[in-house]
């Protein structure tokens, strides 16, 4: 890295193991040289966050046998978690995007900028909800 540099993003849902501490994460990576990161927060509160990101899609999801293929294991995962990261991202000097799809169930992409900018994001991509 010290001869040839060479800019890492990451982007991610912000959602960690259990058990991980965002700290060291965060601080990890940084160390690891990632200097951006774009975090997939989508909702400004945690019923919406909850519908969009840890609950099964109301619709059958491309490459997916069944919606609840789409989501994964989010045994434990949070809004709070997501949040927590961004923070934990800014603090450890990691520049934090973060996105917010204009989805139905999260339409105040205001309220979402907000948070973001609290949490120490830099800005927020807002991307098109497509069904």
């Amino acid at each position: 890295y010290a001869r040839h540099p060479v800019p890492l993003r990451l982007n991610t849902n912000g959602l960690l193991p259990p058990g991980d501490d965002p700290a060291d994460v965060a601080a990890a990576l940084r160390a690891a040289h990632v200097s951006h990161a774009t975090v997939a927060l989508n909702a400004a509160d945690p019923a919406a966050y909850e519908a969009l990101m840890l609950a099964p899609p109301p619709w059958a999801p491309a490459y997916h046998a069944a919606a609840a293929d789409a989501v994964g294991d989010v045994a434990g995962a949070s809004f709070g978690d997501a949040g927590g990261f961004v923070a934990a991202l800014a603090e450890a000097d990691v520049e934090v995007t973060v996105s917010c799809v204009a989805a139905p169930v999260t339409a105040d992409v205001a309220a979402v900028r907000q948070l973001a900018l609290a949490l120490g994001a830099v800005g927020v991509k807002e991307r098109p909800f497509l069904e």
